[in-house]
């Protein structure tokens, strides 16, 4: 019976170190998730935000044919036709 007892108590240790690393394991995979998705929402508001100042900063759309604008024409005196 005091056989028995040894054999089974280093299978115990290593099932119990297993199990802690198989946790640990996880607790870390759950934390880089975590920081992924918080990443990722930060870079989706900072892509608003660009988008946002790209599109305030962003010269008029243009209905020239010559892709020139119409009032830079005007004002230097050229005609258009």
């Amino acid at each position: 019976m005091n056989e028995n007892r040894e054999a089974t108590v280093p299978g115990s240790i290593v099932d119990t170190v297993f199990d802690l690393g198989t946790t640990w394991a996880a607790y870390g995979l759950n934390v880089g998730k975590t920081a992924l998705v918080e990443a990722a929402r930060a870079l989706e508001t900072s892509a608003k935000t660009l988008g946002d100042l790209a599109t305030r900063i962003a010269p008029p759309a243009v209905d020239s044919p010559h892709g020139g604008s119409d009032k830079a024409a005007a004002s230097s005196g050229e005609a258009t036709q």
